[in-house]
């Protein structure tokens, strides 16, 4: 279990240098699919534990640069798992109902 765990942290940490080197530009020779993949469940896990939020506070709440906040919010809304709802000029994002 703890080698399991050691090799976790390491795709994390690994998918975290490549976020960062997203966002600023960089070329990290990593796919953008691996950060972004870890966001989106970064994401997932905060809206799941607060319930409904706006976008904006959605934005402060999980680290990461604002597009892959989006594009994370987005692969869940295509996959699901949250939706996006616009109320005035705000967008408010919620999790899906669990269908049993």
């Amino acid at each position: 279990m703890r080698g399991m765990l050691r090799r976790h942290r390491g795709t994390q940490a690994a998918a975290r240098r490549a976020l960062a080197a997203s966002a600023t530009g960089q070329s990290s020779g990593l796919s953008l699919m691996t950060p972004l993949g870890l966001l989106a469940g970064d994401v997932l896990m905060f809206v799941e534990r607060q319930g409904r939020m706006t976008m904006a506070q959605l934005l402060q709440e999980v680290k990461g640069p604002a597009s892959m906040v989006l594009m994370a919010v987005g692969s869940l809304i295509r996959q699901g798992l949250v939706r996006a709802i616009q109320q005035d000029v705000d967008v408010i994002v919620e999790p899906c109902a669990v269908e049993a």
